[in-house]
């Protein structure tokens, strides 16, 4: 694995929760444009939706992912210290390996590399098209410069899909909720059932049904 760089992540009893891949080139990139680019936004630029960031790179990395024999869990395009971070968790039946994760992180970024030069292009003709007819100033979409992790998700694997419920059936689970139920918006127990509309925690006090669109957060627990 010469030129790339694994981090390892222990939970609070010292066994290994995930790891994520990143390229070493790919990281030494994203600190050059970032450095670069810090300063340099000017008043006609505006920061694409990170959400539609999101959705953007699920459509693009889900097939080739599929074709893998792995399953892409989830996208998250966040801010952090070292600034933004686009990571893609993926699994398999009996998880995954640094090497699939070098893989997937590998042609990840190549096909990012095409798919974002070719949006940017399209981006800037048609707001140049749009100023020329309007005779105004129109924001141009930007990204900023972001750095591409591919992980495992862990031990504290997020639930996102019904799919997902319905296989960790029996698994100990947390559910946070968008709208309080009988006051309480955060459930802790054990997902003893889920169907197409909703599922089912077993908690140490009571049973309660929640409505997959009422969850906003939900994860195994260990």
């Amino acid at each position: 694995m010469t030129g790339n760089w694994m981090a390892l992540f222990l939970d609070g009893n010292g066994r290994l929760a995930r790891f994520l891949f990143m390229a070493k080139d790919k990281y030494l990139k994203y600190k050059d444009n970032r450095k670069k680019t810090h300063g340099l936004r000017k008043q006609n630029q505006k920061m694409y939706p990170a959400e539609k960031i999101v959705r953007g790179v699920e459509s693009l990395a889900l097939t080739m992912i599929e074709t893998e024999g792995l399953e892409l869990v989830h996208v998250e395009y966040i801010r952090e210290s070292v600034g933004w971070i686009l990571r893609c968790y993926i699994d398999r039946p009996g998880g995954v390996t640094i090497d699939d994760c070098a893989d997937v992180s590998r042609m990840l970024s190549d096909l990012l590399d095409v798919a974002l030069e070719s949006w940017l292009e399209r981006n800037i003709e048609k707001k140049a098209e749009q100023a020329e007819n309007t005779k105004k100033i129109i924001p141009v979409m930007y990204l900023p410069p972001y750095m591409l992790e591919v992980s495992s998700p862990g031990e504290k694997r997020p639930l996102k899909k019904k799919k997902d419920f319905i296989r960790f059936q029996g698994k100990k689970i947390i559910i946070k909720v968008h709208t309080p139920i009988n006051g309480q918006k955060r459930f802790k127990g054990v997902l003893s059932e889920a169907n197409d509309s909703q599922v089912t925690i077993e908690t140490a006090t009571l049973t309660q049904a929640i409505d997959y669109e009422n969850i906003r957060m939900a994860r195994l627990d260990v």
